[in-house]
């Protein structure tokens, strides 16, 4: 009973052009797409910092460490949340109150990546904002 139904559905989905193997490959395609953008990010946020946070220039922190463990942490992030906890394990090690990533359920990257450091950085009242891509 339990095949008569299966070949069953794979014949309809075939009579409507929908081949399981294709919604599955544009699944993964997708999520592929999401880690690899996030990972994107994590980079942006790590040079941005490196350069540009004051705190780089005089207290000994482990930068290159610190990005080290954070990146199989954004490798597995799914959801926006989870990527702003592993942003702000990167941002831990400096071990400044004020640098810290926000993130949540109504964010979404951008249509396509930019390389402009303008874009996702910002001095306002003497704090530096850093905004990864993927959290916009």
């Amino acid at each position: 009973m339990q095949r008569k139904t299966l070949l069953l559905v794979l014949i309809l989905l075939a009579l409507f052009g929908i081949t399981p193997a294709q919604d599955l490959q544009a699944v993964v395609q997708q999520k592929d797409r999401s880690r690899i953008e996030r990972l994107v990010g994590l980079a942006k946020v790590w040079g941005a910092v490196k350069y540009f946070h004051p705190y780089l220039a005089y207290r000994d922190v482990d930068w290159d460490k610190a990005l080290v463990e954070t990146i199989p942490q954004v490798n597995a992030a799914k959801t926006p949340q989870e990527y702003s906890a592993a942003i702000n394990h990167l941002l831990s090690f400096l071990n400044d109150k004020n640098t810290y990533a926000e993130g949540g359920a109504g964010l979404k990257a951008p249509d396509k990546p930019t390389l402009d450091v303008k874009e996702f950085l910002r001095l306002e009242n003497g704090v530096l904002y850093v905004e990864p891509v993927a959290l916009r």
